[in-house]
């Protein structure tokens, strides 16, 4: 019988393909190779079940797609869907649900998501940066809540986020002493006394915005 010839499917998968080949591709290379047969989509189910950052930054995926897609992953640091203008609340419960050792999270300017996003922060121990900017649902009880979840949260930007009070700022800097990066751009309450409360609680702040 005649060889068949060597393929990229008979290259060892998690040393050479997903450590060697795979970081150099788009994520878009990675979504058009998982259609090409079966095969291929069992590659990129096993990428994904083991790999631990994605960024899908300003994607235009849709929700169904991604749901799809992101079904696998199990072993998340970081992702970032910054700007996927078409994802819905369904698509990432899923996957913090299902990645709960994320130690970044980026969901700003997603505009179909809601406040039911927040519920599966309280799996999210881990969660060290997160960004919320532009997130027009997020309110006062939702800064509460993220403040009573990640206890570990180093890294937080609410810029933009119009529905945040002075209180909500304040119980927010007195929960988090150790807070090193804080973005607090656009949100018109940020005022002298919060400067102040900065300045006073926050020691190891190395970066701070506001405008």
């Amino acid at each position: 019988m005649e060889s068949e010839g060597i393929t990229l499917l008979h290259i060892p998968w998690e040393d050479i393909i997903f450590a060697r080949i795979f970081i150099y591709l788009k994520l878009r290379d990675i979504i058009m190779l998982r259609i090409l047969s079966t095969h291929y989509k069992a590659l990129i189910t096993e990428y994904l079940r083991v790999v631990v950052q994605l960024d899908f930054h300003g994607s235009q995926i849709s929700n169904s797609s991604f749901y799809s897609l992101t079904e696998a992953c199990k072993n998340l640091k970081a992702l970032s869907v910054w700007d996927c203008r078409k994802l819905e609340d369904k698509s990432i419960i899923q996957i913090l649900q299902n990645n709960t050792d994320l130690e970044l999270l980026d969901i700003g300017k997603c505009p179909l998501l809601s406040s039911d996003i927040l519920q599966p922060f309280k799996l999210c121990k881990k969660l060290k940066k997160l960004s919320l900017h532009h997130s027009q649902w997020l309110n006062n009880k939702g800064l509460h809540l993220i403040i009573e979840y990640l206890v570990e949260l180093e890294c937080l930007d609410i810029s933009k986020c119009f529905k945040i009070s002075e209180e909500a700022v304040l119980t927010l800097i007195n929960s988090y002493p150790g807070i090193r990066e804080l973005n607090l751009s656009h949100i018109e309450c940020v005022d002298d006394q919060i400067l102040i409360m900065l300045a006073e609680h926050c020691k190891s702040l190395r970066m701070l915005k506001f405008e």
